[in-house]
């Protein structure tokens, strides 16, 4: 199991202490680092939150899902899924220390983002979030995709927040144009509060990784790493920015890096339509 610092995320919340004067004196004297700030390219900004996922300071979420929402509250969402995609850099081992991972370079990932207008609030997505069977969000799992969950062992309490967050393992078979391959991955997710502490406002963040590299049927296909995000950010007209970035990096026999892209760009956009058909039919 990955390493981490959960034990305490599915606690009572505690809002940020204001950064008061006195209190920044007090943290210098006692040898506290001040918070991260948070970028605003989206390039960085993808990279802090994963890498800050796990922090018990939530105003460093807070900030840097705040930037996202503000990178993209100007962006036309409301168009081809090609036009929607964009490009990030691969993470580095400062970004992916703490969990357990595949021992390869991560200047070799190869880097797909995109975002969409998503019709509902973020609460219908962790209702889609919680299901063990999460084929029907998966177009390219068709078969098998089976969520199991760690902490807590009943996600029930998710979509109310009466848990902060929600670990879990998944056990996946991909299947698509390029790729035949079963692996596992730990997905978790949490609640982060916008803007002003208590003002009811809130988003999801997840963060995914696989421990260690995947060999596919009949050893043509590699995934030699994999991480992502997913952030579910609400707009002011009651809509949804979905954004999701993954740093893999795949190997398949006579297969093109660059079909292995767009491959993954149409799989990743084919995911977020199937995920709005799911919650409108069931939430």
């Amino acid at each position: 199991m990955a390493a981490s610092t959960r034990s305490g995320r599915n606690a009572q919340r505690l809002h940020p202490i204001l950064a008061l004067p006195g209190v920044l004196l007090l943290a210098a004297a006692i040898g506290c680092e001040p918070s991260p700030e948070a970028p605003t390219e989206l390039d960085e900004l993808s990279a802090y939150l994963f890498r800050h996922f796990e922090t018990e300071d939530e105003g460093v979420l807070e900030a840097g899902m705040g930037n996202l929402y503000e990178f993209f509250r100007d962006i036309d969402l409301d168009v081809p899924y090609q036009d929607r995609a964009f490009a990030t850099s691969p993470l580095t081992e400062d970004d992916i220390h703490g969990i357990v991972h595949a021992d390869r370079d991560p200047a070799l990932q190869q880097p797909v983002a995109m975002a969409m207008d998503s019709q509902h609030e973020p609460r219908g997505h962790s209702t889609a979030i919680i299901q063990s069977d999460q084929t029907p969000m998966e177009p390219a799992s068709p078969n098998h995709y089976v969520r199991e969950y760690v902490d807590p062992t009943d996600p029930s309490c998710f979509p109310d927040r009466d848990c902060a967050a929600v670990d879990t393992m998944n056990n996946i078979k991909k299947e698509n144009l390029v790729m035949n391959a079963t692996y596992d991955m730990h997905k978790d997710f949490r609640w982060v509060e916008m803007r002003e502490a208590g003002n009811g406002e809130w988003a999801l963040l997840g963060r995914a990784w696989c421990e260690e590299a995947t060999i596919g049927d009949a050893g043509a296909i590699t995934i030699h790493q994999s991480y992502s995000i997913d952030a579910f950010i609400l707009e002011d007209d009651g809509t949804t920015i979905r954004y999701m970035s993954l740093w893999t990096e795949t190997e398949i026999d006579g297969v093109d890096d660059t079909i292995i892209e767009g491959t993954t760009r149409l799989g990743m956009n084919d995911m977020f339509e199937a995920t709005e058909d799911w919650i409108t039919e069931n939430d």
